[in-house]
């Protein structure tokens, strides 16, 4: 299975979760480079942005495999009002490579519901 994919394969049409005979073909004649998943680093990686979101929010939980979930409740100072936050947190994300999409919801649940964002496609999705 495909766990992750480079902007270069996702452009070629690679996406998580695809089986790596799929994938392969969608790739052309470039080179396929095949590593084993290591879900250990993913979440050893998950807890250190967790780590990293402490600075905007008091209140950070990890979801794995991939979420993280941050209480935005009181952090209008930061951002000027509460909804900013995600999009900042999702700037921020994006300068350092990595995909995110932030959510202003009503309960853990509505966040649980977003569907993931794809590779190098950051995105920030308004209150709901």
């Amino acid at each position: 299975m495909v766990a992750h994919a480079c902007a270069v394969a996702v452009a070629a049409g690679v996406e998580p979760g695809m089986t790596i005979a799929h994938a392969r073909p969608l790739a052309g004649s470039r080179d396929v480079l095949a590593r084993p998943h290591r879900p250990d680093r993913d979440a050893a990686a998950l807890r250190s942005l967790a780590l990293w979101a402490l600075r905007v929010s008091p209140e950070v939980g990890v979801d794995p495999p991939g979420a993280l979930l941050i209480d935005v409740g009181g952090t209008g100072r930061l951002n000027g009002r509460e909804a900013r936050t995600p999009r900042s947190v999702c700037r921020v994300l994006a300068r350092r490579g990595r995909a995110a999409r932030g959510a202003v919801t009503s309960t853990v649940g509505c966040a649980r519901a977003l569907p993931p964002p794809r590779p190098h496609d950051p995105d920030a999705v308004g209150a709901g």
